[in-house]
């Protein structure tokens, strides 16, 4: 059995947890006492788990921060943003900000499942009606036995497929190939690179918000980054701020990664001085293009697996005819 002390929370569980521990900042009310409450009430095992170890924690005089950082599941980057809102008294407000930035990585993870989901389902329901013919022919064995090989073949095929997908996913932080490969998968590649993209504008819009040098920023929204191509730019970036003095747009002149869009933003809050609000801008476009990215990402794929579905079918619904055929010709 699994220790549930060892299990991680999902973005949307910590999205909840931010949430409540942000209202319950903003209310002003002793903190003991209403993460007191609000471990009576939770439900969830893990939630409850957490709320546990924060009584605990301010029990002892110990900060949010440093409470959540024995907790598994919750990152270091998520971690150093609490803490440097401590140092700077916006707690509530970062609290809010990470509930939000969960809740849309959440939505993103939801949506992405169901584009997975809609093709399994469709062939699995293809596979048992191109099976149908030997129930009424042979019985229930043979039934099952051909909608299983059927099933195989399927479970092969988008296995074998969703495995190289994760693979290169997984790798794309380690190797430039795998990255750039990543980028250039049709339909997904786009997602990838502005899902990349929205996470390091919104870790950067967080961080300068709570109150950290640009360099720290940096630093932190490389964590968020998936790919090493833009990684390795942010990294960079930061490098040539901290120790050759450049600023931003100097330092990101040349990456690649970044797209003409994020530049532009992230110059211009460079040149005004508002590089926190034209990070927060860009997350919020990239997020509603995200949105509109995946919908479309989910009709194709349903399209093309309806076709798929039809045309295995018509491949089997031909197979028994001219089987039909051959035995009349006899």
């Amino acid at each position: 059995m699994s220790n549930p002390e060892n299990e991680h929370l999902s973005p949307k569980e910590k999205a909840g947890i931010y949430s409540i521990l942000s209202v319950i900042l903003k209310t002003g009310v002793s903190l003991p006492v209403a993460l007191q409450s609000q471990y009576k009430v939770s439900k969830n095992d893990r939630e409850k788990r957490v709320f546990r170890r924060l009584v605990l924690g301010a029990d002892k005089g110990r900060d949010i921060s440093e409470s959540l950082s024995a907790i598994p599941g919750f990152s270091k980057m998520e971690i150093r943003l609490i803490k440097a809102a401590e140092r700077t008294g916006n707690v509530p407000g970062i609290l809010k900000d990470l509930a939000e930035y969960n809740e849309s990585l959440d939505m993103f993870l939801l949506r992405l499942k169901r584009a997975v989901f809609i093709p399994a389902a469709t062939f699995t329901a293809a596979c048992f009606i191109a099976a149908f013919p030997a129930l009424i022919k042979y019985g229930f064995a043979r039934f099952f036995f051909e909608a299983s090989i059927y099933l195989a073949a399927a479970v092969f095929a988008f296995g074998g497929a969703f495995i190289l997908l994760r693979w290169i996913t997984k790798n794309s932080g380690r190797s430039r190939k795998a990255a750039a490969a990543l980028y250039t998968i049709p339909g997904w590649g786009g997602i990838a690179r502005k899902l990349d993209l929205y996470r390091f504008a919104r870790i950067m819009s967080l961080s300068i918000s709570s109150g950290l040098g640009i360099s720290e920023c940096l630093r932190l929204s490389s964590g968020g980054a998936r790919s090493c191509i833009l990684k390795e730019d942010i990294i960079k970036a930061g490098y040539l701020i901290e120790k050759r003095g450049m600023t931003l747009r100097e330092a990101f002149a040349a990456s690649e990664a970044l797209g003409d869009l994020a530049k532009k933003m992230l110059f211009g809050g460079d040149i005004s001085g508002t590089t926190d609000l034209m990070t927060a801008k860009l997350a919020d476009y990239l997020y509603e293009e995200l949105n509109s990215d995946i919908k479309v990402l989910v009709k194709i794929v349903s399209i093309a697996s309806t076709v798929l579905v039809a045309l295995f079918l018509i491949a089997r619904i031909l197979m028994l005819a001219s089987d039909i055929f051959s035995i009349k010709s006899i």
